[in-house]
């Protein structure tokens, strides 16, 4: 599947009369430390892009399926691509909006502050080497709402990854980006 069919897929998801749920859009900085033999190499910077889309369930946990960036020289260079699939845990507070209502009322209580760890599975195409990685990551962060349909995302993750002929690769980002909710 190609880059640009997984972003129009993503971006129409919310669309669907089902998909009650939140996009992200994400960026910030990188650190992609690779070891293949006897060489390294590392580098660094801004021009890391997250887009996902997360549906919540049970009360504490989102669901989600994005699609990252690492562009070396922040909208070009070098670029590391690939998909992302996680779950994130709330631990203090709801995943989610909680709505009650009567017949003629409607009330949604939120909490502002919601701290979150998530694991996830990713994998990535490194254009320059041509070659695919696939690793697991964990991640720390908070959504902070102060709109109902809209707030803001901090997130700091490390990805551990192995390549082909034993190479492996580590790959840490601080992104910041918003959230916005959609179907409800």
């Amino acid at each position: 599947m190609s880059l640009k069919t997984l972003l129009l897929l993503i971006t129409m998801l919310p669309t669907f009369a089902f998909a009650a749920g939140k996009v992200d859009v994400l960026a910030g900085a990188f650190s992609i430390n690779a070891k293949s033999g006897n060489a390294s190499s590392s580098v660094a910077g801004l021009g890391a892009y997250m887009l996902d889309y997360r549906i919540s369930f049970w009360s504490n946990f989102d669901l989600i399926v994005g699609y990252s960036i690492d562009a070396s020289k922040g909208i070009g260079g070098d670029l590391a691509f690939g998909p992302d699939f996680g779950i994130l845990y709330f631990p203090l507070t709801h995943s989610d909006v909680i709505t009650a209502s009567s017949d003629t009322v409607v009330v949604d209580f939120q909490d502002h502050i919601k701290p979150y760890v998530g694991g996830s599975f990713h994998q990535r195409q490194y254009q320059s080497t041509n070659s695919t990685y696939a690793g697991f990551g964990g991640s720390l962060g908070s959504e902070f709402n102060f709109w109902k349909s809209f707030s803001v995302r901090a997130e700091i993750r490390d990805i551990v990854f192995a390549g082909p002929s034993g190479a492996t690769a580590n790959e840490i980002n601080a992104l910041v980006g918003f959230t916005f909710r959609t179907g409800k």
